[in-house]
């Protein structure tokens, strides 16, 4: 079976889990601070709502792919489970403390409280949590830290913790969180509150200067610790890392022209907002990814190719991969349109 074909069926429901994730996360922390800073309820329920219908996006596309990393990545996830345990032990309690809680601050948001406020940071540290232990496995793949043999298994628990690669990649993913987060808040102050649109504006231009930082951070480790991707995406000249670019110069470009001109009034650049980040999402996965392709984990400026991470077991026609893939299609088809109807409804009706 062509490897590509099982990668390209892992990689499309992945990437819909990322931008659900990114959207929820981001969401139920605006919805927090426009509950208690600028006191919106309305604005606060508008978002958790998103972040609701996020979560439950991110959470079913988060089933399949955890079905497909089982059935057809089984030797990953045997690495995973055994060398990763603390980061997955980490995320997995992220999850035991961001579902009832999202619930809780949901039901509780209109009668507030210290109910409400101690649901909605167990909400927002469970979100963290989240992400923290998953950008370990990206690190890990990166730089295998603390793997010492594969055949036997063998590896060091407490080593993988220490992979230079983590910190960048997890300050990057929690900055383009709160980037989609207040951009899809900035869509709806965008008709009045100039004082809060101001506000949102200066934050997201701290944020960009911060991932613009942390992408140099990254950049520099990716040089001395894995030098096959660094070579494949920047001196190589892959064309999804200058998409990425691209994605990232307008979305400071757009900052400072709505920070200095005052275009809060125009639609376009709230929307923008919201395409820029989650396209910019999009190149980044690729561009670290994709290019890493036929290998799966970079050792250095070799790797290990990803036929050796497939499960040898694992038999399927053409045909089968298809309708599995459709199958998954049809589900993010349908939470996509539902999310966007979502935030078109709640837009609309504010």
């Amino acid at each position: 079976m062509d490897i590509e074909i099982l990668v390209w069926l892992t990689a499309i429901p992945f990437l819909i889990h990322l931008i659900s994730v990114n959207i929820n996360l981001g969401t139920s922390i605006t919805s927090f601070l426009f509950r208690y800073y600028y006191g919106d309820l309305a604005l606060a329920k508008k978002l958790a709502m998103i972040a609701l219908a996020g979560e439950f996006v991110s959470g079913t596309l988060g089933t399949i792919l955890t079905v497909i990393l089982a059935g057809i990545w089984t030797p990953l996830m045997n690495i995973a489970g055994n060398i990763l345990y603390i980061p997955l032990l980490i995320a997995l309690l992220g999850i035991a403390f961001r579902l009832p809680s999202i619930g809780g601050y949901w039901y509780t948001l209109e009668r507030g409280g210290s109910l409400n406020i101690l649901f909605g940071i167990l909400m927002i540290v469970g979100g963290f949590m989240i992400p923290y232990g998953f950008r370990y496995i990206f690190a890990f793949i990166d730089y295998p830290v603390g793997l010492e043999s594969l055949n036997p298994l063998k590896g060091d628990i407490y080593g993988v913790l220490a992979n230079p690669l983590f910190p960048p990649r997890y300050i990057l993913s929690i900055i383009l969180i709160l980037i989609v987060g207040f951009s899809i808040t900035l869509l709806y102050v965008y008709r009045g509150h100039s004082n809060i649109q101001r506000h949102l504006i200066k934050y997201i231009f701290i944020f960009v200067i911060l991932y613009t930082t942390s992408n140099i951070w990254l950049t520099i480790e990716y040089s001395r610790y894995a030098s096959y991707l660094y070579n494949i995406f920047i001196l190589s000249g892959h064309i999804t890392f200058y998409t990425y670019i691209l994605s990232w110069i307008s979305i400071f470009i757009f900052t400072i022209i709505l920070y200095r001109d005052h275009k809060f009034n125009d639609l376009s650049f709230p929307i923008a907002y919201i395409v820029l980040p989650i396209s910019t999402l999009i190149t980044i996965e690729f561009t670290y990814n994709y290019s890493r392709f036929p290998y799966f984990v970079i050792t250095g400026d070799s790797g290990i190719d990803a036929i050796y991470f497939i499960n040898r077991s694992f038999v399927a026609s053409f045909q089968e991969i298809l309708a599995i893939y459709l199958l998954i299609m049809s589900v993010a088809i349908v939470a996509i349109v539902g999310i966007y109807l979502l935030i078109v409804k709640n837009f609309f009706t504010g």
